[in-house]
C-alpha cells in the first residue's frame, strides 16, 4: 500500500521470471538444508545468541554454503 519504501527511493521488482537449472538446484539445496537440519536461516543466525554447539555447527556449515556457491557459480550466489 505504500507508494514508496521507508529507505528507498522506490520499489525495486525483478524483471526475470524465468527458471532455469540454476534457480532449480539453488532452491532444492536450499530446502535439503533446511529439512535436514530443521532450523529456517534467519532464526539460525539468532540462535547464535545461545552459544549451543548446534546453533555453531548450523552457522558455520550454512557460511561454507555461500562460500561454495560464490566460488563455484559467481559473486550473485
Amino acid at each position: 500500500r505504500l507508494k514508496n519504501p521507508f529507505f528507498a527511493s522506490g520499489f525495486q521488482i525483478p524483471t526475470r521470471n524465468d527458471i532455469d537449472g540454476r534457480l532449480v538446484l539453488g532452491a532444492a539445496v536450499f530446502g535439503i538444508g533446511w529439512g535436514l537440519s530443521g532450523v529456517c536461516p534467519g532464526p539460525g543466525l539468532v540462535n547464535l545468541a545461545t552459544g549451543s554447539a548446534t546453533a555453531i555447527l548450523f552457522v558455520a556449515t550454512m557460511a561454507v554454503g555461500i562460500f561454495a556457491g560464490r566460488r563455484f557459480f559467481g559473486a550473485s550466489a
